[in-house]
């Protein structure tokens, strides 16, 4: 722990330094970060998609994502919200030229199966 003059900050401190950065360019330097991680040597790459246990405030319906998960090192490549669950088969393809993925065998479940 870095020690801080003031003390650790608190959780609303942290909650509005986190709601001031920009989504886009947070998730763009995540993703050059996580890609200086990766191995160079072709990794499993599996594709998933989850939904949340509950709705999100003002919601009616709880949140739907698909991650891409590299097996070996254990690491969550990226993620892309959905709509809803049928909605899977619009956001893998994006996933997976984000990645930019070469010569990584890649497995999905049979929700990536349908047109």
């Amino acid at each position: 722990m870095l020690p801080f003059r003031r003390g650790i900050p608190l959780h609303d401190v942290l909650n509005d330094v986190m709601n001031a950065l920009d989504p886009a360019l947070s998730c763009a330097c995540f993703t050059a970060w996580v890609e200086g991680l990766r191995e160079d040597e072709p990794d499993i790459v599996a594709l998933d998609g989850k939904m949340s246990r509950r709705a999100r405030h003002g919601q009616d319906h709880p949140l739907h994502v698909v991650s891409v998960w590299a097996i070996r090192p254990r690491l969550m490549l990226g993620q892309q919200a959905v709509g809803t669950k049928s909605r899977e088969i619009i956001a893998i393809p994006l996933l997976l030229e984000r990645m930019q993925l070469i010569s990584a065998p890649v497995t999905i479940d049979a929700m990536g199966c349908q047109t």
